[in-house]
């Protein structure tokens, strides 16, 4: 059945004045007579101060004869030489994509500009931390919570009496305390989840009640009831839900805010998904504890390799598949369709693996001893930092890296990395006069840290942002 995930479209969009001779008048057409009188280049608009993701920013040029005069006639391109970090989109501005800093060139034939300079910073995180809650009943993320509850500055949690429970959806945007009421039920609520919905600034919403219900919501709207799908182990991204549906199926089904419920593929023995950007990973079960990683474009399916896989082991942002076999991590580029080994290290014994889609995060063993590493790699730059401050076991099940920053569990403290490459910019996030409740996962996105504290009564959401 053809999948309901959209195909990505990758491209590259540059502003360009072209016109043949022949159409406009030969050797007598100003754009080709300028061209030919064309000293130098030089940007006129040029972003000075550093942009926020998501930002975009005015980018333009002229072209200059030799006594300095302009050629506004002149046809120029625009050269990126991080595309990463910013591409140009329909109207001709430049877009902030990921944090860093890159060079843009305007160029004409074979003349090429001095470069503008843009910067992009990481998401904002003052280290301030907020207790969402502060009541005697129980609040955290449902029975199974390993899929994110964070997603554009957005928030969900479940409110537990023991009799009732309330599905709570919380813009950080807003005061504390403002919190909309998805759903009150009398069911069990289990495998929440959040992320990007199809609309730029909203989310879409997922839950399970009792043991077979799956529910949707997008941005906080009434919830629609998909009906008895025993929704298991689910990723949405996109305005896309992945789900696995639970025994005796296991198959992944696919509910689109465009397309509604449908199967992405029927094999019966499918799990885990992951979706980003219209495409997505998952896991097919070989026998014998092997499994297949299948990626999906949109359109067809590709096994990208056979073994021993587990969540934790293999992740999917921006096009790029990472996976761990043999002792190596080993990444793959939907764009390309290359894989490369990119550790060739096997005694550093790399046990989980995370990935934003530009930057890769991964737990050591150095060299096979029982100390432990959180290294950060930049896919572009191909360089290894180690941004863990102690040498101390980590919890892998809590990797995770958003726009280069990044969070892991260490015990029972809970560390922060604030996308510097530089073990100083990691900090012990504060528990204030609460202690870390560990059977609920932490969670990053977008600069905001969320996790689930115990303030000695009962517990409690927190954010640090």
């Amino acid at each position: 059945m053809k999948s309901p995930l959209k195909t990505v479209l990758r491209f590259v969009l540059t502003l360009q004045v072209a016109c043949c001779a022949a159409a406009c008048g030969g050797a007598g057409n100003p754009l080709l007579k300028n061209a030919m009188q064309v000293d130098h280049l030089q940007f006129t608009s040029c972003p000075a101060s550093p942009l926020k993701l998501g930002q975009e920013a005015e980018l333009a040029a002229m072209a200059y004869d030799q006594e300095g005069n302009p050629l506004p006639d002149a046809g120029l391109n625009y050269r990126f030489e991080n595309p990463e970090i910013l591409k140009q989109n329909s109207e001709g501005k430049i877009l902030a994509k990921y944090p860093g800093s890159t060079h843009i060139f305007a160029t004409l034939g074979g003349i090429e500009s001095a470069p503008c300079v843009v910067a992009v910073s990481t998401p904002s995180n003052a280290r301030q931390v907020v207790q969402l809650t502060d009541n005697a009943i129980e609040d955290h993320w449902g029975m199974n919570n390993n899929w994110s509850i964070l997603s554009g500055g957005k928030i969900l949690w479940l409110s537990d009496d023991g009799v009732e429970r309330k599905v709570l959806f919380h813009d950080l945007g807003d005061s504390v305390g403002q919190n909309a009421e998805l759903r009150d039920t009398m069911d069990d609520v289990d495998f929440m989840a959040m992320g990007s919905s199809s609309t730029a600034g909203q989310v879409l919403i997922s839950w399970r009640e009792g043991l077979s219900q799956t529910m949707t919501s997008r941005d906080g709207a009434a919830a629609i009831d998909l009906g008895p799908q025993f929704q298991e182990e689910n990723s949405i991204s996109d305005g896309v839900l992945l789900f696995r549906k639970g025994l005796p199926y296991n198959d992944i089904m696919a509910f689109s805010e465009k397309l509604g419920l449908s199967p992405l593929a029927e094999k019966g023995s499918l799990s885990n998904p992951i979706a980003n950007g219209g495409q997505a990973l998952c896991l097919e079960d070989q026998g014998g504890g092997n499994y297949d990683l299948v990626f999906f474009d949109g359109g067809t399916s590709k096994v990208l390799t056979t073994a021993p896989l587990a969540p934790g082991r293999y992740d999917l942002r921006e096009g790029r598949v990472v996976y761990i076999q043999d002792d190596d991590i080993f990444l793959f580029d939907a764009t390309t369709g290359q894989t490369q080994n990119i550790t060739q290290r096997p005694q550093d014994l790399p046990s989980f693996v995370k990935t934003d889609g530009h930057s890769i995060v991964f737990l050591r063993n150095p060299n096979g001893g029982t100390d432990q590493e959180v290294v950060l790699y930049d896919i572009v730059a191909q360089e290894f930092s180690v941004i863990s401050t102690t040498g101390l076991p980590k919890d892998g099940n809590s990797l995770q890296i958003d726009f280069k920053q990044a969070i892991w569990l260490e015990g029972s403290d809970l560390y922060f990395h604030d996308g510097s490459s530089d073990p100083a910019g990691t900090s012990l996030i504060p528990q204030g006069n609460a202690t870390l409740a560990l059977g609920y996962h932490p969670y990053l996105s977008d600069g905001v840290v969320a996790w689930i504290g115990n303030d000695g009564n009962d517990t409690e959401v927190f954010v640090m942002k």
